[in-house]
């Protein structure tokens, strides 16, 4: 599930001063219980405790994220990379992005 109305093109944002935008979406984990256990932090590694916990919160989490634009600017920016090449002698592509 996702809010894709902050995305891009989908408002009206001229006077807020950016260009851009994302989406907002929600995911439901789903996953089989070996491989994914919700717990709350102070619940036992292993038992009878540990499985009632498992099955009290199981059907309870879920994964919040986000999704945004990311723009070429001075520091964030694609490039062919000078070194190092693909099997055909193409270059690569260099991805050059500062977080701060």
């Amino acid at each position: 599930m996702g809010i894709d109305e902050f995305n891009n093109d989908n408002f009206d944002h001229s006077d807020l001063g950016f260009f851009g935008g994302g989406s907002i979406c929600v995911t439901p984990i789903g996953a089989a219980p070996i491989g994914y256990r919700p717990l709350p932090p102070g619940t036992p590694k292993w038992g009878s405790k540990w499985k009632r916990a498992l099955k009290d919160n199981y059907l309870s989490a879920m994964s919040i994220g986000c999704e945004a634009s990311s723009y070429t600017t001075r520091t964030n920016y694609l490039s062919l990379d000078p070194n190092y090449k693909d099997p055909h002698g193409r270059p690569l592509l260099s991805i050059t992005f500062d977080f701060a």
